[in-house]
């Protein structure tokens, strides 16, 4: 029995899904609800693409449909991650959205303007105003 290119990729997802929950039990009490609860649903949909791949036996193609692109979203991810503990999270993120955009060569500037905006602004509501958490500032904050 082989898996098709689905049935790899909710594994992978499984299990990362796992260990981050393992790595969420370091968070301390309520802190840890949202991570567990989007993790939990990202579990879930994991063995639900699990099984459906095993339904649709149909596996045409190759396993990534834009490897350069999947490079390019990596190696700015790991960029992003860093920058975040340098520059803090608000700026880090305001350079990585339209960044990763304009890398996989969408050339909307408004759109992209807009939806980062929109995007941090959300963050901010959601996370520093409503849950009361702050988020790393980095430089911009000492």
């Amino acid at each position: 029995m082989t898996l098709s290119r689905d049935g790899i990729a909710a594994l992978v997802l499984l299990a990362l899904s796992g260990a981050a929950w393992i790595e969420t039990g370091t968070i301390p009490g309520e802190a840890r609800l949202f991570p567990r609860l989007v993790l939990g649903v990202m579990g879930v949909l994991s063995v639900a693409m699990l099984v459906r791949s095993f339904a649709r036996r149909t596996d045409a193609g190759p396993f990534f449909l834009a490897p350069g692109a999947l490079a390019v979203t990596l190696a700015l991810a790991v960029v992003y991650i860093a920058a975040v503990e340098v520059i803090g999270y608000f700026a880090a993120t305001a350079l990585f959205v339209p960044g990763l955009a304009l890398a996989l060569g969408l050339r909307r500037t408004l759109l992209l303007a807009l939806t980062t905006l929109g995007f941090v602004a959300a963050v901010y509501l959601v996370f520093v105003v409503l849950f009361g958490r702050p988020l790393p500032l980095g430089l911009l904050g000492d």
